[in-house]
């Protein structure tokens, strides 16, 4: 709490103000040190997400690349195979080939978002800190 009341300055009475700025210039002081500090936890919680991004972008790049590289020549062969054991015509062995190939793709495509969704929380951490300092900041100012 504030005490305004000040004490005697060369056998005075001192200003009021005087106790009031000294106390003001204290919180402030714990402003910037949270401010300070806040802005260290943010830079933290960055370096964590993209850290936590490196995989699995890399593991969607490369994925990509894979897939595309060998996709074609792999699924014809397939197909040719499916068509020739089963007595199929090429088309129908192609055509449900690709069905289950783009539902393979789906399910990877749903892990690897759900990842990248994940890594990106570890801002939730520096969002509640700060709400907890403006809070503190704020009582201090109501109490006052």
């Amino acid at each position: 709490m504030v005490d305004v009341q000040s004490s005697k300055v060369n056998g005075k009475p001192g200003s009021p103000l005087r106790g009031f700025t000294g106390q003001a210039a204290e919180v402030a002081s714990d402003a910037i040190e949270l401010l300070e500090l806040q802005v260290a936890l943010t830079r933290a919680d960055a370096r964590d997400a993209l850290q936590g991004l490196v995989r699995p972008i890399a593991g969607l790049l490369l994925g990509i690349c894979i897939t595309l590289a060998a996709l074609p020549v792999l699924l014809l062969g397939i197909a040719g195979s499916i068509a020739y054991a089963f007595d199929l015509d090429a088309w129908q062995a192609q055509v449900g080939l690709g069905i289950a190939t783009v539902g393979a793709g789906a399910v990877t495509l749903y892990l690897a978002t759900h990842m990248l969704t994940r890594s990106t929380n570890v801002f939730r951490r520096s969002t509640d800190e700060l709400r907890q300092n403006l809070h503190w900041l704020k009582s201090i100012f109501r109490d006052a």
